[in-house]
């Protein structure tokens, strides 16, 4: 788990390379790959994690804090 809904935001992050499963209330909604994100509106408007983010595969991130990604 990278992530988890409702928890409160500090970082943005991007997928180098593998795969994310993204779930609501425990329902998998999405599935992310290289090249995507996740992790933006908590930091844009100071909001709890709306989903929880966990890799389905050896999975590498870039992570951004919330200083840097203003």
């Amino acid at each position: 788990e990278i992530i988890a809904e409702g928890e409160e935001g500090d970082a943005f992050y991007i997928i180098e390379s593998g795969k994310c499963g993204v779930a609501v209330d425990g329902q998998q909604v999405a599935t992310l790959g290289k090249g995507q994100s996740f992790g933006e509106l908590a930091l844009m408007y100071f909001a709890p994690r709306a989903a929880t983010v966990a890799a389905l595969e050896p999975t590498v991130l870039w992570v951004m804090d919330r200083m840097t990604f203003r």
